[in-house]
């Protein structure tokens, strides 16, 4: 398959006529679609793809917190003014450095 990609690549390229490189393109595209879908068939059992796909699900269903980049549990989760999900400990950090300590005076 992969030669008639090739093949069907460099005809396009040396084809003068447009409506001939037309229906060689079309080809080419129907060819690199069976070739995505027979690379996908094959990997579908490689276990990295498969243990990619189970970080993926577990992803969704958890948040990012965006301040240590860590899965949040919505459950223990805080909110920030934007309504991003917190780990409480982050959020307690945020609202630490946010708190100015009051200034002092020195008596003259």
């Amino acid at each position: 398959m992969e030669d008639q990609i090739r093949s069907l690549c460099q005809q396009i390229v040396a084809e003068r006529d447009e409506s001939k490189a037309t229906s060689l393109i079309v080809k080419l595209r129907n060819e690199l679609h069976q070739h995505v879908e027979q690379l996908r068939a094959r990997l579908e059992t490689y276990p990295a793809v498969i243990e990619r796909r189970k970080r993926i699900h577990f992803d969704q269903r958890f948040p990012l917190c965006p301040v240590c980049q860590e899965f949040v549990e919505l459950t223990t989760a805080r909110t920030n003014e934007d309504g991003q999900a917190l780990h409480d400990d982050c959020h307690i950090g945020i609202l630490k450095s946010t708190v100015r300590a009051p200034e002092t005076t020195v008596p003259a």
